[in-house]
């Protein structure tokens, strides 16, 4: 059972931490210190991990009812695919009829996708709105430094 917490405490902090790099963009662009571009990037790295999620959940059910794809769908527009995940890797879940893979391999793809295509390019969006507020002499908070750990 404690893995499970721990997973679900994990996926919910790194879901966190995407959402803080967003709203510190967001933050950013209102005080003047970047441009509509760094917003725009970062909630276009949010999408495209939504959206390559969805497309691995669907890949993952293509074969089942369409219910069955709905509710892979809801859990990743809730943002709730890496805690469950997590979840059936924990419980020992096997690999279901009519699934492309197991609960292991499925998690994996899934967390392979977030890492690309939310931490890194966020870290690299957040450093750049930084080095651009900072370069023009103006001030920085610790919610914008904070986002890039």
């Amino acid at each position: 059972m404690g893995f499970v917490v721990e997973g679900h405490d994990r996926s919910c902090i790194e879901r966190l931490r995407s959402w803080n790099g967003y709203f510190s963009a967001v933050q950013l662009l209102e005080r003047g210190k970047a441009t509509e571009t760094y917003k725009n990037l970062q909630l276009t790295s949010l999408l495209v991990s939504i959206v390559m999620q969805l497309f691995v959940g669907i890949a993952q059910n293509k074969k089942k009812v369409i219910w069955k794809i709905l509710k892979e769908v809801l859990i990743v527009l809730c943002g709730m695919k890496a805690p469950w995940d997590a979840y059936r890797v924990a419980s020992g879940a096997e690999k279901e009829i009519g699934t492309t893979l197991t609960p292991m391999m499925e998690m994996m793809w899934n967390e392979t996708v977030e890492l690309f295509a939310e931490p890194i390019p966020a870290i690299l969006i957040q450093s750049s709105a930084i080095l651009e507020t900072l370069q023009a002499g103006k001030e920085v908070t610790m919610m914008e430094y904070d986002s890039l750990c």
